[in-house]
């Protein structure tokens, strides 16, 4: 990841929202393949892709931070480790697979 691009970023996102200063804020890619994230980035910024969803025994069993907390501010990278946008986390459900619905899991 390109750390300096990130915080140019981040900074160019404070001086249109300055009371944003002081927030925590994180940058990654969507998928598993920089090809993969091309493809989610695209869909995030079209407006199109506008959940996400992983496995908590996966957090757990590779000790990753804890879930999304409300708030937390995503600077969405593509494959390239560019930054594209800035997404807010707006809710954090946690629930049996079995237990997904087909609102959250619906495609366009």
């Amino acid at each position: 990841m390109n750390t300096k691009e990130v915080e140019k970023y981040w900074q160019a996102y404070l001086a249109v929202f300055p009371n944003a200063s002081g927030e925590k804020y994180e940058a990654s890619q969507f998928g598993d393949s920089s090809t993969l994230a091309d493809k989610l980035g695209n869909l995030i910024v079209k407006g199109i892709k506008t959940a996400t969803c992983s496995a908590l025994w996966e957090w757990k069993a590779e000790a990753i931070e804890p879930p999304k907390e409300l708030g937390l501010k995503t600077i969405v990278l593509d494959g390239e480790n560019n930054p594209l946008c800035i997404i807010e986390t707006t809710e954090v459900t946690i629930r049996p697979f079995c237990e997904v619905d087909t609102q959250f899991s619906k495609l366009p």
